[in-house]
């Protein structure tokens, strides 16, 4: 809290970091009102780090409780795919390297999730390979096949001409 009599000097001590200014003369009510805003501004800081530090916490948790399971399941079906029983079955090795590749991409959601909850946003940069549209769309088509045909649903993708890159 400054007491600076002129109204410069007061602007210049809060850009110092004061948190209040009160003219001079005043009076023990005056300063009491804004030592307990102060005392008020302060208490809420500190709860606001400790929510911040608890959010911290609980992402950090949630992240290992997702980031695990996903590595043990990409772990077993990297073996899978490595066992001789299943190299001559090309339907079967390609969805399980579908699903490494799904997996993958949710460990690095979960990475994503953890890096922009600590970071600010505007801090988070991630390298983003450029897409094919089509590689897309079959990437889409893939994930909705098996649901399609349990009902009965016929889907298909027809490309013209190749579509954009998307960056």
């Amino acid at each position: 809290i400054t007491g600076y009599a002129t109204i410069e000097s007061a602007v210049d001590a809060m850009k110092l970091g004061a948190y209040d200014y009160i003219p001079k003369p005043f009076s023990p009510e005056q300063l009491r009102q804004v030592v307990k805003r102060a005392i008020e501004k302060r208490r809420l800081i500190e709860e606001a780090k400790k929510l911040r530090k608890q959010q911290e916490q609980f992402v950090l948790m949630v992240y290992h409780e997702i980031k695990v399971p996903l590595t043990v399941v990409k772990g077993y079906l990297s073996n899978l795919m490595k066992a001789e029983m299943i190299s001559g079955n090309d339907a079967f090795n390609h969805m399980i390297s579908r699903s490494l590749l799904r997996i993958d991409s949710l460990i690095q959601l979960s990475e994503d999730m953890l890096n922009f909850s600590l970071l600010k946003g505007d801090q988070v940069k991630r390298n983003i390979e450029p897409t094919s549209v089509v590689d897309l769309l079959n990437d889409v088509m893939e994930s909705v096949s098996m649901d399609a045909k349990k009902r009965e649903i016929n889907i298909e993708l027809i490309v013209l001409d190749e579509p954009p890159i998307i960056k």
